[in-house]
């Protein structure tokens, strides 16, 4: 059995994911005064060709190693509002940051079937 996520873990994972981004931080300063951070969090399994899951290149691009097996693991997406910021999640680790969704984006999650890293580069 797929582990469900800590959605409340989750959700402290993305403020501190951006926190650290610079275009985040930027569109967040110019919010209005009354305009605050509006978060949704919405999760759903997905099923991966590969150990791997989502995680099919490292942060600086390199391939990684996987098992050939399917695997399910759950997808989390968190959404800011205000910036229309998400960060995608597979497991419990931030995978990464979409600053400027794509109609590609809003289609993959509607299908519940979003990108994997190297992939979202081109994609989104």
């Amino acid at each position: 059995m797929t582990k469900l996520p800590n959605l409340e873990l989750l959700l402290f994972k993305a403020s501190l994911y951006f926190r650290q981004n610079e275009e985040f931080l930027l569109k967040a300063r110019n919010l209005k005064k009354y305009e605050t951070l509006d978060f949704e969090v919405e999760t759903f399994p997905q099923l991966w060709g590969s150990t791997c899951t989502g995680f099919d290149i490292t942060e600086d691009g390199k391939a990684t190693i996987g098992g050939d097996t399917m695997t399910t693991e759950y997808t989390t997406v968190v959404h800011e509002k205000s910036t229309n910021f998400y960060v995608v999640f597979f497991g419990d680790r931030p995978c990464y940051v979409v600053h400027n969704p794509t109609k590609e984006f809003y289609e993959d999650l509607k299908e519940r079937n979003l990108a994997s890293l190297s992939k979202s580069k081109e994609r989104y």
